[in-house]
């Protein structure tokens, strides 16, 4: 209704047979914190991936259940997006001697509702009191479909490369601390690790 970022609900109504309200009423969070809600809603009926934002009807719409994972409701914005998050889920110790291998072992997830393709950047890092060095950064295969973890992407490496604080893994990173996907939530990338077994 006012373009505000806050949903508005609007309603017709008559009295000719009761008293009460008539015209158009329009109700809103008198503090705007009602999700947005997205620029159209052009039917009960309601599919969001039937209509534009714009207003214009597409010719062969996607599966709104596939794209959104919605009935007969709409996410807050128009378009799906990505949302990828990285977790350690192995770390291997062959000893604790400087050129000792370390063998680490992450997962890649994507929670958002978009497919992310091939080539997405992994790196890891030695953290020392918070100052970075790039062990390594490979890259994803696969796709990692909406809603999917990929298999273990490993690393091996020396122990000395290990900070004095553990390790950090950043996904979407491509050892510069940036990345090529532009996602919904850019700050649930990286995962920490610093349970080491040698001193």
């Amino acid at each position: 209704m006012d373009n505000d970022g806050s949903a508005e609900v609007v309603i017709g109504s008559n009295n000719y047979s009761f008293s009460g309200w008539t015209g158009i009423t329009v109700f809103g969070h008198a503090g705007d914190g009602w999700m947005k809600s997205g620029s159209t809603w052009h039917t009960h009926d309601f599919a969001v991936t039937n209509i534009k934002s714009d207003g214009s009807v597409p010719t062969h719409p996607e599966p709104w259940w596939q794209t959104y994972n919605v009935y007969r409701a709409r996410p807050a914005v128009d378009t799906a997006a990505t949302d990828l998050q990285i977790q350690f889920t192995d770390v291997c110790y062959s000893g604790c001697e400087d050129d000792n291998a370390v063998q680490v072992a992450v997962q890649v997830s994507n929670i958002g509702g978009l497919e992310v393709p091939a080539g997405v950047p992994v790196s890891l890092y030695g953290n020392s009191g918070g100052t970075l060095t790039l062990i390594e950064t490979r890259t994803l295969l696969d796709p990692v479909p909406a809603g999917r973890a990929l298999a273990a992407l490993e690393f091996v490496f020396d122990k000395a490369e290990v900070g004095t604080d553990g390790l950090i893994v950043r996904v979407d990173d491509d050892g510069t601390g940036f990345g090529p996907n532009v996602e919904c939530n850019e700050s649930n990338n990286e995962a920490y690790y610093n349970d080491t077994p040698c001193p």
